[in-house]
């Protein structure tokens, strides 16, 4: 097994879909034209076994001060590999000089908080987010 990470676009949104259906990331797969879209204003970089796509990583910043990733995904049999290491160090390596990178750990499973302290990611409470969700 040789991962490989590389910079992708919304014409993968076929192997896209595929890991967010296993992984059952609904909100993503009720609305094609709403997923391209999504993709297509982000930054997402997929990790690749040979030509299988089994993990992205998607943010969404300016890239210059700060960095959201929204999504950091990876296929099931890869989730005790250093799969989602992999995907950020390729978002540390593409923007060094980013001052923040958030993540948002409500969604997330432990193994994913794990990974994220493991390389650096600490709790702040001086940004205290705040959200307005559509209703």
């Amino acid at each position: 097994m040789e991962l490989k990470v590389k910079k992708i676009n919304v014409g993968e949104i076929p192997d896209i879909k595929k890991i967010y259906q296993e992984k059952q990331y609904e909100r993503y797969l009720f609305n094609d034209y709403r997923l391209y879209d999504t993709f297509r204003n982000s930054v997402t970089f997929g990790l690749f076994d040979g030509k299988k796509m089994v993990g992205l990583i998607r943010l969404v910043g300016d890239f210059q001060y700060m960095i959201f990733i929204e999504d950091l995904i990876t296929l099931d049999e890869y989730s005790h590999t250093d799969a989602k290491k992999l995907l950020i160090e390729e978002v540390f390596d593409r923007y060094p000089k980013v001052e923040k990178i958030y993540c948002n750990l409500k969604f997330r499973s432990k193994e994913t908080a794990i990974v994220y302290e493991e390389m650096g990611f600490v709790y702040e409470e001086e940004n205290k987010l705040l959200v307005r969700n559509k209703e």
